[in-house]
């Protein structure tokens, strides 16, 4: 079964699920970020929008592997479009009133040169090679969140230019999102305790690492959620507090638009090697909507700014 017969086995499934007279269930192209087209599921109300889409690859794959059944896919896909559904409101109309959505206002980083089309169509302000976008949050669940890109035409009425609209948004992710610096151990203990048995994690502790003199510290740096977390490198007085704690400048590596990697800056970093492993693990390792640069940054506590290192 390929992926077209599969999403269109799972519309069905969810069509006879879903609850609410006069819902529609229809396939939909989900445009993400760095121009990449998903394919999902949504939900229209009779005369209304889409609303509520969810991607349909990773069950799809999670299919390919064996690891779950299109029934299995179809009632999961249902509980996520039910837990948002609501009364199926036009949430353009409902965020022409900034009043309603000032305190759910959020930003991301995105590229710059990945997004060209889609900056046209959106209130963005630049940073260095990336843009900060916004959205706004319209809920969470135990599934994540669900949100909408502020276009133009939902803003063009709203009291507020650009840097408001980023003071707000930076204000509501601190409250909302906030800021989480962990080492590459601690990130690893906690993925390899969710493999082991409870007995199995009283022998794990830190110096179960290998930690030999003159390693390089590594930090991932996101938010709590971990999603969009990148953007936290913009959060007020977060870096320079860690960088005074290191006692050095930051290098910044972009893993993704959900996190960055910081390594205390010491002067045989060799930039250029840097870089080009950042490019080589996009190349490899990152999927293309979750992207955000080939680049290298340098925070420098002194200025409290970041630049492109090199």
């Amino acid at each position: 079964m390929n992926l077209e017969q599969f999403t269109e086995e799972i519309r069905k499934r969810v069509q006879k699920g879903i609850k609410g007279a006069g819902s529609r269930v229809e396939r939909t192209r989900i445009e993400k970020n760095n121009q990449v087209v998903r394919f999902g599921i949504g939900i229209r109300k009779e005369g209304g929008q889409v609303r509520t889409v969810t991607s349909i690859e990773a069950y799809y794959n999670q299919y390919q592997c064996g690891n779950i059944g299109i029934e299995e896919a179809a009632e999961d896909i249902c509980k996520v479009l039910e837990s948002d559904t609501g009364s199926l409101k036009d949430w353009n109309r409902e965020a022409a009133d900034y009043g309603k959505v000032r305190d759910k206002v959020m930003f991301r980083l995105v590229s710059r040169k990945w997004n060209e089309a889609l900056l046209e169509e959106i209130p963005h302000i630049p940073f260095l090679d990336m843009e900060v976008i916004f959205w706004v949050m319209l809920g969470t669940n135990e599934w994540g969140q669900t949100g909408m890109l502020v276009h133009r035409e939902i803003c063009e009425g709203w009291p507020v230019d650009g840097q408001g609209l980023f003071a707000q948004a930076k204000e509501n992710m601190m409250r909302m999102c906030p800021p989480e610096i962990k080492s590459m151990e601690e990130v690893m203990l906690g993925m390899i305790k969710n493999h082991l048995a409870e007995e199995e994690e009283i022998l794990l502790s830190p110096d179960f690492f290998d930690k030999r003199e003159g390693a390089v510290p590594l930090y991932v740096f996101s938010n709590r959620q971990g999603i969009y977390g990148a953007g936290a490198v913009l959060y007020p007085g977060v870096l320079k507090e860690f960088a005074d704690s290191q006692g050095s400048d930051l290098v910044i590596l972009p893993s993704s638009i959900h996190e960055v990697l910081l390594v205390p800056y010491k002067e045989r970093l060799d930039f250029e090697y840097l870089r080009q492993m950042v490019r080589n693990i996009n190349g490899l390792e990152v999927p293309p909507e979750d992207q955000l640069s080939d680049e290298v940054y340098l925070y420098e506590r002194g200025r409290d700014a970041i630049r492109i290192a090199g």
